[in-house]
């Protein structure tokens, strides 16, 4: 049975691997989007765009690469699983980065973070999402 379980828990993996791709596009445009807010001047927006739309997206993806990571650790080989504890621990770092900026108000960094840091973890996932789902698929 726990077999099972396992195998029907791979296979949700790899469905959601499979549709990732546009979910992180869409998570880059509202990153791109939220960091032109505080380019043109439109910090509030900018600031209601980070809490209602980017945290929460965000915390679903690291909560997402968490999961492979904690269940999937037998699984993957070490390279696939350094790439991805590589990508939490950014994933982290860039969060902390976030609160203290908004904390020191400094919104241009803040713009920064997201068109640039985040945009480069999303990068890193849509190609390593990819190798993930190809070593579940083929294991």
């Amino acid at each position: 049975m726990n077999e099972e379980k396992n195998t029907e828990f791979e296979k949700s993996i790899v469905l959601a691997l499979s549709q990732s791709n546009k979910e992180l596009d869409r998570l880059k445009d509202m990153l791109i989007a939220t960091s032109d807010c505080f380019d043109d001047g439109e910090d509030v927006d900018g600031l209601q765009n980070i809490t209602d739309h980017l945290i929460p997206g965000i915390d679903a993806l690291a909560s997402f690469c968490n999961t492979i990571n904690v269940n999937l650790n037998e699984v993957l080989d070490d390279d696939l699983k350094e790439s991805l504890n590589n990508i939490i621990q950014e994933f982290s770092k860039m969060m902390k980065t976030l609160e203290e900026e908004t904390e020191n108000g400094d919104l241009t960094e803040i713009g920064d973070i997201l068109r640039f840091d985040f945009t480069d973890i999303i990068d890193s996932l849509k190609e390593l999402f990819p190798q993930v789902k190809k070593q579940l698929e083929t294991k």
